[in-house]
């Protein structure tokens, strides 16, 4: 779906912009989702974005509608380490 007026350059540099403001800790996954090439990126991203940067605050998601609840790494890691506790 293309909008009147949205060019890819204009996409482009709307994600320069976005990926400018996100904390260094976490621009690397910003980076490869857009790729196109990085689905692991791409959801890590999302559920970043979500969670308004907090990779704990991610880990806690509990909103179960979620696309992504399966497969969001930050709370799988929560799993896997309270299951070896």
């Amino acid at each position: 779906m293309k909008f009147v007026g949205y060019t890819e350059e204009t996409k482009e540099q709307d994600r320069k912009e976005w990926i400018d403001k996100i904390s260094v800790n976490y621009k690397n996954h910003f980076v490869k989702a857009y790729s196109g090439k990085a689905r692991t990126s791409a959801v890590k991203a999302k559920c970043l974005d979500c969670s308004t940067y907090d990779s704990a605050e991610a880990g806690r998601c509990n909103i179960t509608v979620c696309p992504l609840y399966e497969y969001n790494p930050y709370r799988r890691n929560l799993v896997r380490r309270k299951n070896q506790s």
